[in-house]
């Protein structure tokens, strides 16, 4: 069948030629009884019992699989049909243009293949399943893959997955396995060989005490997309146990709070509230059920949304493969289009170039078609987007028409809000320029913001400087250089996503302040607290202007999530903001931080945080074990001193001129920053920690040193290459083993 194109990593002597011409191979898998060939087979298994024989290979660089099949048929048949509907459109072409033409057309007719792929399938599948394994569960989806057990060629099986559990089965020998998803501590990505990216290690208890560690290493290959399923489902479950466990302390904490003269009165109404729970605890009601379909539109969305930064609940309608012009050049991408936004991007392979941006509909002034590119209808028509600042994108997509009518139809619905749409450039502020202990610039200084400042003046001349405005490889360049005080506002929104999220809720702002106006909360008595001691040394917030900034941008807050209300460290890091931006900014921006960037962290069991600092103290035990045993002997372990770094964004606890830094990359590189940050500080003062055994006056140390910044942001980035896939992995086991100690409290 035709699969989505994806690198050929498989050594040649293991495939024999069987066609060959000037784009493609045809190939077919050699047995090989050595032990390193039958090693290396474990990479291309892909059937019940066999692996599959033939596949066809496009010679691009690297080699990409295009198709794969156990039948000659099947597979000469779609050999044929590149020689006669592929091969004549592309032989006279450069390998860039054949690039951009066969790799989209060959993803299409991949969806196609495995629709088909599956109506055949799922039925058989099913009832194998249901054979093999007495669940009363409902199957998912499957996998084909090996499981390894010693042997030199472990027999292929099939990974059977249901909301609940893991079920794989093999009949070379007859052997089962299940494991249940709540059972797991963690799943990991491996690689065969050392370069074969085709393993999933799951650990997980499954003994008759649930604390024996257990440990299976799975051959797939299609990995990926069965680690994006297994982690979904293993995430969901623990939302499924969190959320178990929350409805019972809230349960305990109603029942305790019962005067003991109503016991009769609330009996009745405690024991239907048990009830109700323990239906959640048997069927879930609260979390919906996952099919297949749910859990790829979930994971499109998610994706989606990551990408371009945009609001956790923005769905994507549609999205379209063609060419982005760009100085008169043709470079493969893509056009994402949902309710709000329209977004591309793309990633020149040839210079590593990369290219985002999105165009919130209120910010468009016209979508036409123009006509085909050369009069050459299979080089696709064009569309020519036109923004309020004059900027203008040329889309060449396969199915224009398609994407043309489903833009107008969403754009056409922001017509009103275009004269009022959001003008980032207006929202900086300089208050921070007002700070009494800031240091007159030197001569030197002024001549380096100066520099920056043309270098992003240059930047925003060539990619925009808005909210349309494009992210690329040089605005990372520039952000580790520092951002200029008078742009800092503008460009933290930005990078961070949250003027997308104010651009489609323009004036929600106003609205909760209003609604909610006179109104008295618990959490409203807790930011009357902080207020007012929150950087009490800067003029902007000695002045009731600014006390009544910050006031209103924590209750604004608190009402729109409840959930969390208040905790400490939100009004340091709403107090910053308001130095570089206005209100209204610094708000949604408090909203991006809380809801994403610092997910749970601000809750009240704050299990993002404690989360996040467990992994930090393995990270400095893994990379600095010297400083971590230091600080331990001392009284002053590594999670101790790194809680409020994190919760404040550093800000607060090393010079502000240093912390504007690390939030500056911290928005546009995520979370991971924090991590390096956290690690380059305690390399730079590793000496001075390790001489001195009061901890307090470390903490004094780290926070007063007189940092050479550009020396930090060299260290962080570059001693400490920590990639946002292996954090997530790190969170995901941390975090459900911290949800199973509550469990096993409870």
């Amino acid at each position: 069948m035709w699969i989505i194109p994806k690198p050929h990593y498989s050594l040649s002597t293991l495939w024999n030629v069987v066609e060959d011409n000037e784009i493609f191979q045809l190939l077919k898998l050699v047995p090989n009884d050595s032990i390193f060939g039958k090693l290396a087979n474990l990479a291309v298994q892909a059937s019940d019992s066999n692996p599959l024989t033939y596949r066809i290979v496009y010679k691009s660089k690297p080699y990409q699989i295009l198709a794969i099949s156990n039948n000659f048929n099947i597979i000469r048949d779609q050999w044929n049909q590149l020689l006669d509907e592929i091969i004549p459109k592309i032989l006279d072409c450069d390998w860039d243009v054949r690039d951009k033409f066969i790799i989209p057309k060959i993803t299409g007719m991949a969806s196609t293949s495995e629709e088909e792929e599956e109506d055949q399938n799922d039925e058989a599948s099913l009832a194998e399943f249901k054979k093999q394994f007495n669940i009363d569960e409902k199957l998912i989806t499957y996998f084909t893959c090996s499981l390894w057990k010693g042997s030199i060629k472990p027999p292929t099986g099939k990974m059977f997955i249901t909301q609940q559990k893991i079920c794989y089965y093999t009949s070379q020998p007859v052997y089962r396995l299940l494991i249940p998803f709540s059972s797991i501590l963690s799943i990991h990505k491996e690689t065969s060989l050392g370069f074969l990216p085709s393993s999933i290690k799951i650990t997980c208890c499954i003994g008759p005490d649930d604390k024996t560690e257990s440990k299976f290493l799975f051959h797939f290959i299609l990995r990926d997309q069965a680690y994006d399923m297994l982690e979904q489902l293993w995430k969901f479950k623990m939302e499924e146990i969190s959320l178990e466990l929350e409805i019972e302390s809230e349960f305990q904490l109603i029942q305790g709070n019962h005067s003991p003269t109503l016991n009769n009165n609330n009996n009745n109404n405690n024991n239907n509230n048990n009830n109700n729970n323990n239906n959640n605890n048997n069927n879930s009601p609260t979390l919906k059920s996952k099919t297949k379909n749910t859990l790829m539109i979930e994971k499109i969305n998610r994706n989606y949304q990551k990408t371009f930064k945009l609001p956790s609940n923005e769905e994507l309608l549609q999205v379209h493969n063609g060419w982005i012009t760009k100085k008169g050049s043709q470079i493969f991408g893509e056009v994402y289009i949902s309710p709000s936004y329209i977004c591309c991007k793309y990633k020149d392979f040839a210079t590593t170039k990369k290219f985002t941006t999105v165009l919130h509909m209120s910010q468009i002034k016209s979508i036409e078609k123009t006509k085909p590119f050369l009069g050459i209808s299979i080089f696709t028509d064009s569309l020519i987007i036109k923004t309020q600042q004059n900027r203008e994108f040329v889309f060449r997509l396969f199915h224009c028409d398609e994407a043309l009518k489903t833009m107008k139809t969403y754009w056409n619905t922001h017509a009103k809000v275009r004269d009022g749409r959001l003008i980032l450039s207006n929202i900086s502020m300089d208050k921070y320029l007002q700070e009494p202990t800031r240091k007159s610039p030197s001569k030197d200084e002024d001549s380096n913001e100066e520099a920056r400042l043309k270098f992003w003046d240059k930047y925003f001349k060539k990619n925009g400087s808005d909210s349309t405005m494009s992210i690329t490889n040089r605005l990372r360049k520039l952000t580790h250089m520092g951002l200029p005080d008078t742009l800092r506002g503008h460009i933290w929104a930005f990078c961070s996503g949250a003027c997308f999220q104010w651009e489609r809720d323009d004036g929600y702002y106003e609205s909760l302040l209003k609604d909610n106006q006179g109104k008295q909360t618990l959490a409203i008595e807790e930011i009357e607290k902080d207020v007012r001691r929150t950087f009490a040394h800067l003029p902007y917030f000695r002045e009731e202007g600014g006390v009544d900034a910050l006031r209103r941008v924590l209750t604004a807050y608190s009402w729109r999530n409840p959930t969390i209300g208040y905790c400490q460290g939100m009004n340091i890091v709403a107090g910053i903001m308001l130095l570089y931006m206005n209100e209204e900014a610094a708000f949604w921006m408090l909203v991006k931080i809380s809801e994403e960037y610092l997910q749970d962290y601000y809750v009240r069991e704050m299990i993002g945080s404690i989360v996040d600092q467990a992994i930090f103290s393995d990270l400095v035990k893994l990379y600095l074990p010297d400083v971590f045993e230091h600080l331990l002997v001392i009284g002053l372990p590594v999670n101790i001193l790194s809680l409020p770094w994190f919760m404040c964004l550093f800000i607060s606890y090393i010079p502000l001129c240093v912390s504007n830094r690390v939030v500056d990359c911290f928005f546009l590189e995520g979370t991971t920053v924090l991590f390096q940050v956290g690690l380059a500080i305690l390399k730079i003062n590793r000496s001075k920690i390790l001489s001195e055994k009061d901890s307090e006056v470390i903490v004094e140390l780290l926070r007063s040193n007189q940092y050479n910044i550009d020396e930090l942001i060299q260290v962080t980035f570059e001693d400490f290459d920590l990639q946002e896939s292996q954090i997530n992995e790190l969170r995901n086991a941390h975090k459900f083993k911290e949800i199973k100690k509550k469990q096993n409290f409870k």
